[in-house]
């Protein structure tokens, strides 16, 4: 398929032409209410968004010049594995609150859980110490704390999250990071609950066991250079080098 639309002006006729060529590709492959992996500037294939959605960030936002490799959106992404879920319209709700926060929030308990009940939330028989018991508490807590009362649409931990997510892809100081909260905290109500500072945020996210480190990713980003892949010089599915 030509992927050369990719690179041209949005708004474009042929941007344009392009984009819904590449929602077919998507409709192809998933069911009309599946939420897909969004390749756009802004979302980053990082998040899920419905298919309309979707289409209207790559006409908006534009998709990323350097996804050649449609990894993400192709048979093979039918697939479900241990580190991708797909949510559809008809899941919790919930989802679309947190983000996969609670998903991520296994993630850093995994190895150190031996079964987690979704059921029991809370009850879970397992072979952490009593301060890792603690810790994943304190997260579970976490991910319920609304960003100011009655906020239906983040809650405290989505939102510093995506705040951070923005720092790092826009290259913000961390003076304008601490500017940019110092504004948030005034414009929100009076029990809003975000950090004072990105130094507050980044030892809040630490102490969860949410921080972050700095990982290489396939040019073409096919893959993160991590777990099975971190000691990889090529990346396994172009041969591009690391």
């Amino acid at each position: 398929m030509d992927k050369s639309w990719m690179h041209e002006p949005k708004f474009t006729k042929t941007y344009i032409e392009g984009v819904q060529s590449f929602m077919r590709l998507v409709r192809s492959h998933f069911d009309q209410n599946t939420k897909v992996r969004c390749p756009c500037t802004d979302c980053l294939n990082v998040f899920f968004q419905t298919q309309e959605v979707e289409h209207d960030h790559l006409l908006l936002e534009r998709i990323m010049e350097s996804y050649v490799h449609w990894r993400h959106h192709g048979k093979q992404s039918q697939m479900r594995d241990n580190n991708e879920a797909i949510y559809s319209k008809d899941e919790n709700e919930a989802h679309d609150k947190n983000d996969g926060i609670r998903t991520m929030l296994k993630e850093v308990a995994k190895g150190s859980i031996a079964n987690y009940s979704e059921e029991t939330d809370n009850k879970m028989c397992c072979n952490m110490s009593e301060n890792e018991a603690t810790t994943f508490d304190k997260l579970l807590k976490e991910v319920e704390r609304e960003l100011y009362s009655e906020c239906k649409k983040f809650l405290k931990l989505s939102f510093l999250v995506k705040l951070l997510h923005l720092k790092v892809y826009n290259q913000w100081s961390n003076k304008s990071f601490d500017m940019l909260l110092e504004l948030l905290k005034e414009a929100l109500s009076n029990d809003e609950t975000l950090p004072k500072s990105y130094y507050d945020a980044k030892n809040m996210l630490q102490g969860l066991g949410l921080g972050y480190i700095s990982i290489h990713a396939c040019k073409n980003d096919c893959v993160l250079y991590w777990s099975e892949h971190k000691d990889k010089q090529e990346c396994p599915h172009c041969g591009t080098s690391r």
